[in-house]
């Protein structure tokens, strides 16, 4: 009898360890997946930014600005830039920026977290009034020389030469300086001007021209 206890305890001990490994491999197999680590913010300092006239249409002007990572460590953007207009002698101007919302190359929903690999890009949307040519009586307003931009949640802005940047009142009597800003998407400027054309930013589908607060 003492000679086949110890085979029985073998056969017993090698029964648990089965019985152990399939129950961590069962745990292992239905626990939920990490969440992927998102970059940190993209700084001014790691971002080139470029910015071009596109034109004047239904009474107002549409630039875009594109955001290129020039480090060589990835880095988040999601929301909208900031800026402000700068005058020819480096004077920061009047400026009022506005959060575009569901203008053409605007995401409908909210900002998306943009993983901005080194050398990738992002662009956004900026408008002003082109009022001197759709309402003569509305008072001339100053161009500005340059712009400078902030990506969204830093303090540190890019200077961008702007020749031509005017911001004209939206109607009579209304202030000079009104920019509207729309959200980063991925991709380089068509995919600011265009997202259904841009696989960047397929999924950023784009609606009919309204600014935020205006009935849809």
């Amino acid at each position: 009898m003492v000679r086949r206890a110890i085979p029985l305890l073998l056969v017993g001990g090698l029964l648990l360890l089965t019985l152990g490994a399939a129950i961590l491999g069962s745990v292992s197999e239905t626990a939920s997946p990490v969440a992927r680590a998102v970059p940190a913010r993209c700084q001014a300092g790691q971002l080139a930014l470029n910015f071009t006239d596109t034109g004047n249409g239904g009474g107002s002007v549409i630039w875009v600005g594109t955001f290129v990572n020039r480090s060589i460590r990835s880095c988040s953007l999601k929301g909208f830039p900031s800026l402000y207009m700068v005058g020819d002698y480096g004077n920061p101007m009047p400026t009022t920026p506005r959060d575009m919302t569901g203008l053409r190359p605007s995401p409908e929903t909210s900002p998306k977290e943009i993983d901005l690999g080194p050398q990738a890009s992002a662009s956004f949307v900026v408008e002003v009034s082109d009022g001197a040519q759709s309402l003569p009586s509305l008072p001339a307003c100053p161009p500005a020389a340059s712009l400078t931009v902030m990506p969204p949640g830093d303090s540190v802005g890019i200077q961008v030469g702007t020749a031509g940047f005017i911001a004209y009142p939206y109607d009579k009597g209304g202030p000079c300086g009104v920019v509207y800003v729309g959200a980063l998407i991925a991709g380089p400027a068509l995919c600011a001007l265009c997202p259904a054309c841009c696989p960047a930013a397929k999924k950023q589908s784009a609606s009919r021209f309204r600014h935020r607060g205006e009935p849809t």
